[in-house]
């Protein structure tokens, strides 16, 4: 295997990221894990979702850095979009689905866009008691199926923050390498968002 040659200046900069990278994770919030609720099986299957995810130490301390952080951005707007989303995530477009006629005329466009494939029009973006409130919060929904990842009520949560933190790491090493000033306010927005829809 040849010698691969590393400048000096490529090396002082790939120490400054792995310093700055340092520096980030000495920031991170401290999770508390030292005070964990322990649940019996049974207790936990007599709760539902939002009750299991409100007994959770991680989910709560990951929620709680999610509020903070969330609360930092300046532009008011983006702010209080955020805010707003966090506290009531249902999709807008659900309303006008409620119709009949409108879930068969977009159900039949996406089919013949071939956006849907094996989705009978029954089981197609099933009807809710009420558009306007997802199924459960922000809070309580799992980061994904219960076949991948964070697949527990608050999953959604603790994968958000993590998210979240390794994000602003990485912006704070491009401003200290590089003097990238990043946009703090899209950097939280972005990651805190990105599964919005999760909860429905």
């Amino acid at each position: 295997m040849g010698k691969q040659h590393v400048s000096r200046r490529e090396f002082l900069k790939l120490g400054m990221v792995a310093t700055a990278g340092a520096a980030a994770v000495t920031a991170f919030p401290k999770f508390t894990m030292a005070q964990v609720n322990t649940v019996s099986l049974s207790d936990c299957l007599e709760m539902g979702p939002e009750e299991m995810a409100e007994n959770s130490r991680l989910v709560m301390d990951s929620w709680k850095y999610i509020l903070d952080t969330v609360a930092t951005i300046q532009d008011p707007d983006i702010r209080s979009g955020v805010q707003g989303i966090l506290r009531d995530p249902a999709p807008t477009l659900m309303a006008d689905l409620m119709d009949s006629a409108n879930r068969e005329e977009v159900y039949h466009e996406m089919l013949s866009k071939g956006l849907i494939k094996d989705i009978s029009f029954d089981k197609f973006l099933p009807l809710t008691r009420n558009p306007y409130r997802p199924p459960h919060p922000f809070i309580a929904a799992p980061g994904s199926g219960y076949s991948s990842h964070h697949s527990y009520p608050g999953g959604l949560v603790s994968h958000t923050a993590l998210n979240t933190m390794v994000s602003l790491s990485i912006c704070e090493g491009y401003k200290q390498v590089y003097g990238y000033a990043l946009d703090r306010d899209v950097v939280i927005a972005s990651q805190v968002l990105h599964d919005l829809h999760k909860p429905w």
